[in-house]
């Protein structure tokens, strides 16, 4: 008999779970997605430190992904795994 579990669930921040998901499932596993938060910009007539780290965030997150990418394309990340060979 073989161990392993029956479900993952993968818990991050909003933000981030869609990053996440690509490197989980570029390694052969099927989480299920959680959020543990979900982060929105106020609006404000002046610029506030909060948005701005938040437009980092998401920069960080838009440039991870597509550096993902480009790792595939140029034969950089491992080989795919397909679920449940890993």
């Amino acid at each position: 008999a073989q161990y392993g579990p029956e479900r993952t669930l993968l818990v991050s921040s909003a933000i981030h779970l869609r990053r996440s998901l690509l490197y989980f499932t570029h390694f052969g596993m099927t989480p299920i997605p959680v959020r543990a938060d979900d982060l929105h910009a106020t609006a404000s007539p002046v610029p506030m430190a909060y948005n701005f780290a938040l437009t980092d965030f998401a920069l960080h997150e838009w440039i991870g992904i597509a550096r993902h990418h480009v790792y595939n394309a140029l034969g950089w990340n491992p080989a795919r795994i397909h679920p449940g060979d890993a």
